[in-house]
């Protein structure tokens, strides 16, 4: 999941693609797709075609694919909450442009960029942004969530929490988010 917009792609798709790709040597048994709006698709097809990978935008092959999805990495966004709420372990990234990076950590006060940390006020998914978000890190720690599968269960159990949580309170999870984040002031 690159992102939702195209100016996020543009950033992320390049580690993804790298990312994926080393991947396939390491992990060859495991299948390998990007999932996208139909808004990105075309964009998206052109710049990984020639890595043979597969960019599914069809809500159908989309939802059959994340029923299948073991470990998912997406930028921040709405889709952590539909990945949790899937119970689909994941990494989180973000990245953009330098001078948004500057705007964003000199004027935003918040310890995480996922939401499911946000509301949980901690690590629950393991976060990778700005000059955080390379390669050679989500990869690490791709490895290490696949032998260490306990860490995977414990995002499952917040999860868990996170759905009994939002369905007892009623609330818009992004609603939730925000009262987090304005509580932080």
């Amino acid at each position: 999941f690159p992102g939702s917009r195209l100016n996020e792609v543009q950033k992320t798709l390049p580690v993804m693609i790298s990312l994926i790709n080393l991947l396939k040597k390491d992990f060859p048994n495991f299948q390998y797709k990007i999932l996208t709006i139909k808004a990105l698709k075309n964009f998206l097809s052109e710049n990984t075609c020639k890595f043979n990978i597969e960019v599914v935008d069809d809500e159908m092959e989309k939802e059959k694919f994340m029923q299948k999805s073991y470990l998912a990495v997406a930028t921040s966004g709405t889709i952590s909450l539909e990945l949790a709420f899937k119970n689909i372990p994941m990494i989180i990234v973000y990245d953009c442009n330098i001078f948004t990076s500057l705007i964003i950590n000199k004027l935003v006060r918040v310890k995480y960029a996922s939401l499911i940390n946000i509301i949980f006020d901690k690590e629950v998914v393991p976060e990778f942004l700005f000059g955080e978000f390379k390669t050679e890190k989500v990869f690490k720690k791709i490895q290490h969530l696949l032998i260490n599968k306990i860490e995977l269960e414990n995002q499952k159990k917040y999860f868990s929490k996170l759905k009994k949580k939002l369905l007892f309170e009623n609330q818009d999870p992004s609603l939730l988010a925000a009262s987090k984040i304005l509580s932080l002031e």
